[in-house]
This record gives C-alpha cells, sequence and structure tokens, in this order.
C-alpha cells in the first residue's frame, strides 16, 4: 500500500469513527472509549494517586442516608457511640451526609498509619466489587495495622467481612465525589450482559437466527446453513423468586428479646425480635418478628 492509499484508508477510517452516524460506528466509539479509559486514563490516574483503584462506582446503597443530617443521627448515634464517635465528631467528616448508589468515587492511595476514624474507605471485601464504607476504629496488633468499617445506612457492621480489615486489604480512601455518573458503569454492565445473551441466539458461521430443535432426546439449537450446538438458549429475562430463608432459633423462642410490635394477624401488641442478613452483603440486615399470642412471624426491612 503506497502512501496516497494509507491516507485514503486513514480518512476513511478517521470519518467512520467520527462523523458516521451509524450504529456499527457508534458501537466501535464504546469500544474505543473503554479501551481508552481501562488502559490508558484508569493506569494513569492511578499512577498519579498511587492507588491501583483510582476510581471506582458505587454499586450499593449502603451508604446513603436517606434523610437529613440530624434525622439520620437520631436512628445511628446509639452504635456510634459504642466506639466514642459523637454527633459534633461526625459532622467533621468526610461525606457527613453519605453519597449514593451510582455516584463515582476518586480515590488517593493511603498510608495506614495515615488513616483517621471517619475516613471512607474500599477494600477487598472477598467480594466481586470492593467495598466502599467509613472507618470507625483503628488499631496497630505485632505492627500491623487494623480497620473496622461500617456502612453509613447499616444498621452495624457486618460480621466476618469488615470488623477486622488488615492493612494489606486497603485499596485507598476516599477524596471526591461525582453525583450518580457511576450509573454509567452500571448501565454499560448490564448492557454487556445483554449483548452477551442476545449474540448467543444467532449463528456464529452465517449470522442467521438459530432455532431449537430436539435431536436424538436432546435440545439443540440449529441454523440453516447447518451449523448446530447442544443446548437451548432462551431470550427472555428468567425470573426466580427466592424465598428468604427465615432463621430457626432451636429451643425455646422465649429466650429471643421481647419488643412492641402490632402482629397483622391478631391483636397482640408484643412480638418476639431478631435479626438475619438476607440481602446484599453490605446490605442492612432484615428484622423479623414473631408474635407472642398467635406464633404470626413476619419482616421488616426498615
Amino acid at each position: 500500500m503506497d502512501k496516497k492509499e494509507l491516507k485514503k484508508a486513514l480518512k476513511k477510517t478517521w470519518h467512520f469513527i467520527w462523523e458516521d452516524d451509524s450504529i456499527l460506528s457508534w458501537l466501535v466509539n464504546i469500544v474505543l472509549a473503554f479501551v481508552l479509559i481501562k488502559f490508558i486514563v484508569y493506569p494513569v490516574l492511578g499512577l498519579m494517586l498511587g492507588t491501583s483503584f483510582p476510581v471506582v462506582a458505587v454499586v450499593s446503597s449502603s451508604m446513603e442516608h436517606n434523610t437529613n443530617f440530624e434525622d439520620w443521627w437520631d436512628v445511628n448515634s446509639d452504635y456510634y457511640s459504642n466506639f466514642n464517635i459523637k454527633k459534633d465528631d461526625f459532622k467533621q467528616y468526610i461525606f457527613k451526609n453519605g453519597f449514593n448508589k451510582g455516584d463515582i468515587i476518586v480515590l488517593m492511595g493511603a498510608k495506614p498509619e495515615k488513616v483517621i476514624l471517619g475516613d471512607v474507605l474500599v477494600f477487598d471485601g472477598n467480594r466481586n466489587d470492593p467495598i466502599i464504607h467509613r472507618t470507625i476504629k483503628k488499631w496497630n496488633e505485632d505492627n500491623v495495622y487494623y480497620f473496622q468499617t461500617k456502612g453509613d445506612n447499616n444498621p452495624r457492621s457486618i460480621s466476618g467481612m469488615e470488623i477486622k480489615i488488615s492493612e494489606d486489604r486497603i485499596f485507598g480512601k476516599a477524596v471526591f465525589r461525582i453525583p450518580f455518573l457511576g450509573y454509567v458503569k452500571i448501565w454499560f454492565v448490564e448492557l454487556m450482559k445483554l449483548i452477551g445473551v442476545i449474540a448467543k441466539m444467532f449463528c456464529p458461521k452465517c449470522g442467521c437466527l438459530l432455532m431449537p430443535k430436539v435431536e436424538n432426546g436432546k435440545e439443540m439449537m440449529h441454523c440453516s446453513c447447518g451449523y448446530k450446538k447442544e443446548g437451548v438458549t432462551q431470550f427472555k429475562e428468567k425470573i426466580e423468586k427466592k424465598e428468604d430463608k427465615i432463621e430457626v432459633v432451636d429451643g425455646e423462642i422465649e429466650v429471643l428479646p421481647e419488643t412492641d410490635a402490632d402482629c397483622p394477624k391478631c391483636e397482640c401488641h408484643t412480638a418476639y425480635v431478631w435479626t438475619a442478613q438476607t440481602r446484599g452483603g453490605d446490605e442492612p440486615e432484615t428484622k423479623f418478628y414473631k408474635c407472642k399470642k398467635c406464633k404470626h412471624i413476619w419482616r421488616s426491612y426498615d
């Protein structure tokens, strides 16, 4: 290819990427943007901010307040008092009003000895996504720093995940918030899942729609070109109703604490109460009630 042909090809490619309004051009732009951010912008930011996670999207509601600070503090103050954290202390913390699902949080590398109470840390919680919660306790043990965190919207720290976080699990601390921009990532992930489902419906050889067919007792996907594969791909959202497991307490239920609660089945106003983790790992626990009179069990997500 001579210089003239090369110049013509480059000009045509440039026009396709930046000026063409076709769907294919839009898809190419999305891919290019992803590659640019993932392999250039993200690493450069990480180098500048001293962390391998310079930017994270908030994917849960565990740090939301959903009300003004005064009302939020009235509900949560008892737990923080166990750590000698007072209202005036919390008012001085970064993101004192929490932040929302879908926000983008910018991080900076944090030396363990310089982390203070109230800092919002991002750490490895042994899950698909890092956890972003607030520091409520810090201590040194055998020259290693440990931290305890809590989601502002959670009733307490999550046992087994954030009670004792070693310094090597910390990715950084939050320093800046961009409201709701993280939904771009959340929607993109969902779009990629949808594209993956759609792609399985078409023949990889000719691009025609695959059709289900039973062959020798097996469900197969067939194409008119002769291609076939085992298994039926269904283009529908599979919705399964999962019943939350209600914890059964061995022995007499009367050992549980009692509280004032109106039974929806009878006129009793007293019930036994306990909590259990039935939702996401960084979401608040579910509260269960059992009527003292008729033994009916119900739940509350408050």
